[in-house]
């Protein structure tokens, strides 16, 4: 499959972690989304749950409702 990137002109790693930063700006994109369509939440935070070595996919959006307040978001390997 790496032919099917080379137009990029990118190696692997530097992919990889293009791929890591556009995963996380959805990450955050989808908590701001909550929190501003559903402000009687009693919060939504991300959590990273394990990881990246073990599972790339490894942020979980965790809500609450409103008489369950969390805590800060949270950005700690597992």
């Amino acid at each position: 499959m790496e032919g099917r990137y080379a137009r990029l002109g990118l190696p692997r790693g530097r992919r990889e972690e293009v791929g890591r930063r556009a995963k996380r700006i959805l990450d955050v994109a989808r908590l701001e989304f909550v929190e501003g369509a559903f402000p009687h939440l009693g919060g939504a935070k991300l959590v990273r749950y394990c990881s990246p070595e073990v599972s790339l996919e490894n942020v979980a959006l965790i809500a609450a409702p409103a008489r369950e307040k969390l805590g800060e978001v949270e950005d700690t390997p597992a």
